[in-house]
């Protein structure tokens, strides 16, 4: 079935336009809501029992409206609770579309279902190990959210962008339904959250807050954690600042950008840092193709003045916790905190010795540490085969939108482009030294962000013959 606006004849597109654009702005609504109100619940299990109506109820009134339900979907990614619920919300969304719509099933690109087949392959191998580890149902649920959620049901829930060809429409969602929320809750996490850690401790744990409780949830901010989606959001928002999209849509962008180079800093993470820098000069690097000489020329005093007003806006002892982070890193002084290459040798050595993978557990018992490499993690859970298909995956997209050409007259379709291209460089860098996974809302925001910028560029390429 076609989407409403698909009958109607050309000089009916500016109402149809509008028609969509509110219903965008009534599913952000809608997701913010339950989002803030789920905070104030707390409970996760409460949490998914409401979501299951609502997603079965939205899914089925705007089945024929991609646009509205991938942002109400893409807001309900960003839910807190996501961390402690038994299955992501967003992904009940998923399970509900292919119920009303079983076509979709064989839609996705074959490529796709290759990389979620070899995965569920590697994972029988794991099986076997699995009574060792943790109870059934915890091992179902890591299957449904770490390897379905993001091989197979997120991109369901993405591909359907590709019956939208609106693309000031879309850069429009991605701003409000995977940068605005996210940012929003860490700000009010921040600013108005209770640390849960005492503050007569350590120097370290005193900055770097573990997590605060906001309501009656916690949410992570330590870098670890939050570092990934904070360095994805500086990308994704310095990708729409470049292009020539909307005054008021670059404006939010702007705002947003800043708000997260503030939290970037704040949590101290170096390797997020370097990821969203890598991000960054690849986007100006790409962005000499579509752009005049002097329009590229100014962009680079404006974005030495964002971090600049960032850094500016920090308390000063946070301002020296960063600077004893960096220094650390890169001179061997500083704060004193774990070496990680010590823990990359031991679990790759783990992995080696136990190919086949041993179950979902972050914490890898046998040798005492947290591997700190997304990838490793993925192998010792899941199977050698596993974490080279969690690499292969997000570096296929990266190369088919680095081989993509965009009309230069579509500034949205150019940011969208470049978004996704900065989101997936920080992902394959950033994984090297952290745990995306350890937080399902981050995780689930990451891939969104991922699959969002794939399926709106793979489409505007066989438009333009590429």
């Amino acid at each position: 079935m076609m989407s409403d606006c698909a009958f109607l004849r050309p000089a009916h597109d500016i109402n149809c336009k509008d028609t969509v654009d509110k219903q965008v702005y009534i599913a952000f609504c809608i997701g913010m809501m339950f989002n803030l109100a789920s905070i104030f619940i707390g409970n996760p299990y409460i949490i998914s029992l409401l979501a299951i109506p609502i997603a079965a109820v939205m899914t089925f009134r705007w089945l024929n409206n991609p646009l509205p339900w991938v942002v109400l979907v893409s807001v309900f990614a960003a839910n807190p609770v996501n961390l402690d619920a038994p299955i992501s919300l967003n992904l009940y969304f998923a399970i509900f579309l292919l119920v009303l719509k079983m076509q979709y099933l064989d839609r996705l690109p074959s490529w796709i279902y290759l990389s979620l087949l070899t995965a569920l392959i590697s994972i029988i191998g794991s099986i076997i190990n699995w009574s060792a580890t943790s109870d059934l149902s915890t091992q179902i649920a890591a299957i449904i959210n770490y390897i379905l959620g993001p091989f197979f049901l997120i991109p369901l829930i993405y591909f359907r962008l590709q019956s939208v060809h609106d693309s000031d429409s879309l850069i429009k969602g991605i701003v409000l339904s995977l940068i605005i929320p996210s940012i929003s809750y860490m700000l009010l996490a921040h600013f108005f959250g209770d640390p849960t850690i005492d503050k007569n401790s350590a120097f370290e744990d005193f900055i770097n807050v573990n997590t605060y409780h906001l309501g009656n949830v916690d949410i992570n901010l330590i870098r670890t954690q939050a570092g990934i989606p904070l360095a994805v959001f500086i990308c994704s928002s310095f990708s729409i600042i470049l292009c020539a999209v909307s005054n008021r849509i670059r404006q939010i962008a702007a705002i947003f950008l800043i708000l997260t180079i503030f939290l970037l800093l704040v949590t101290g993470s170096v390797g997020s840092s370097l990821a969203a820098l890598c991000g960054i000069m690849l986007l100006l690097y790409i962005a000499r193709r579509y752009m005049s000489l002097k329009r590229y020329v100014m962009i680079l005093p404006i974005a030495i003045v964002f971090a600049l007003v960032g850094w500016s806006q920090l308390p000063q002892e946070i301002k020296d916790y960063a600077g004893s982070r960096y220094e650390e890193r890169f001179s061997g002084t500083g704060v004193d905190t774990s070496d990680r290459s010590e823990r990359w040798l031991l679990s790759l050595e783990y992995l080696l010795k136990n190919p086949e993978g041993r179950g979902w557990d972050l914490y890898v018992a046998p040798i005492g540490v947290y591997p700190h490499n997304e990838y490793l993690s993925y192998g010792i859970a899941f199977g050698i085969i596993c974490s080279f298909i969690y690499l292969v995956v997000p570096a296929k997209i990266l190369f088919f939108l680095l081989n993509i050409k965009i009309h230069s007259n579509n500034p949205a379709q150019l940011a969208i482009l470049l978004a996704g291209i900065g989101a997936i460089t920080v992902f394959l860098i950033n994984s090297f030294t952290d745990h995306l996974s350890a937080n399902r809302w981050y995780f689930n925001v990451v891939w969104s962000i991922i699959w969002y910028c794939y399926f709106t560029v793979r489409v505007n390429s066989k438009s333009y013959g590429n």
